[in-house]
């Protein structure tokens, strides 16, 4: 019952009118004084908890013989009211911002703090591209959003680099262009979090460092020079996967089977 007075309010429902029109959704129809009774609302508060229902669309009344009588819509009701509501005033709000002119963005750099934001943010970054997108990011943290944004912009012709890492070493996905990048444990072991590196058009990127869904950051803008390095990371990324891939028994054969010792940077030979 919490959850669903919690779902309520953020609809703008009162707590009183949470639990008057929860009550009358278990017990049917009621009396004024029967809804107090059954929601624990005060009788003082009840009534006008009903008029305050009965005026968006969450309750129907009737005159009885002594009393009036309430009861609640369908939920299915409720769900297509508080929908159509909040669709037209995302509406009217789309076009009353619309009025104003927006600035011209600078290269001021953006942090965010919530893993859902995040991927949201990348999602519309992919779908504003009109020319490249360029994409390092972990299976992990590749939602269904951003995968279909991938899909969609490469079906529409856009150039599309996708360097992938999976812990489970599956790195199945519906994109395609895919860089399997591999050594994830050592990756893990050396960063300590997982990451989305995302840049679009050569004019805006998004870096990521993702802990855990409760502990993620991440930072984006159009500063020419950051967006050049990101650029440069997921290409060279991709460079030398590529090598590695078609060169993979020379590289066997210099630096192991498993070709760890490729990561191995500051050796002599």
């Amino acid at each position: 019952m919490r959850d669903l007075i919690h779902l309520l309010k953020r609809f703008g429902f009162t707590e009183t009118e949470a639990k008057v029109y929860i009550a009358l959704l278990q017990n049917g129809v009621c009396t004024g004084y029967e809804a107090s009774k059954y929601s624990s609302v005060p009788r003082s508060k009840v009534y006008g908890a009903l008029e305050s229902l009965l005026n968006r669309g969450a309750l129907a009344a009737s005159e009885g013989e002594r009393a009036s009588l309430y009861k609640a819509v369908p939920v299915e009701s409720l769900v297509r009211l508080l929908r159509e509501s909040t669709e037209d005033a995302l509406d009217e709000l789309s076009r009353s911002a619309a009025r104003f002119e927006i600035p011209k963005d600078s290269e001021q750099i953006w942090h965010l703090a919530d893993y859902s934001t995040i991927l949201s943010k990348c999602a519309e970054l992919i779908d504003s591209a009109q020319e490249e997108v360029l994409l390092q990011i972990w299976r992990e943290d590749l939602s269904a959003r951003i995968e279909e944004s991938m899909v969609h912009q490469q079906a529409t012709g856009l150039r599309t680099l996708t360097v992938l890492y999976d812990s489970q070493g599956r790195y199945d996905t519906r994109i395609q262009q895919v860089y399997a990048h591999g050594y994830e444990a050592d990756k893990l072991a050396e960063f300590g979090a997982r990451w989305i590196t995302l840049t679009v058009d050569n004019r805006e990127m998004l870096h990521a460092s993702i802990r855990s869904a409760a502990n993620a950051e991440a930072l984006f803008t159009k500063n020419a020079s950051m967006v050049f390095f990101a650029a440069e990371y997921v290409m060279h990324d991709a460079y030398c996967l590529r090598l590695i891939d078609k060169l993979k028994e020379n590289v066997q054969a210099v630096f192991g089977e498993d070709m760890e010792g490729v990561r191995n940077v500051f050796a002599t030979q």
